[in-house]
């Protein structure tokens, strides 16, 4: 997988091309949501969220309730088998 670089605070995760910066298609992965969830900048961390999605947002397997740090090596899973 290519490494991506965005120069922005939030990184939206989901089916909305117009709105999401990472972006998944809806035939092959009904599981993610149109505007799924996001990685977010705040005081030099990122964090990840759910933007009350239907399928859930997972962080090294775990369904994730609230905003969740982030780090090198996690694992994020968009909905139930959905794409890591």
């Amino acid at each position: 997988t290519p490494e991506l670089t965005y120069e922005t605070e939030t990184v939206k995760v989901g089916r909305e091309a117009g709105e999401c910066q990472i972006v998944f298609e809806r035939e092959r992965f009904p599981m993610v949501s149109r505007r799924h969830a996001e990685f977010r900048l705040q005081n030099g961390r990122w964090f990840l969220i759910d933007n009350n999605s239907t399928y859930g947002t997972f962080l090294n397997g775990r369904k994730i309730a609230q905003p969740e740090a982030i780090h090198v090596g996690s694992a994020v899973q968009f909905g139930a088998n959905g794409p890591i």
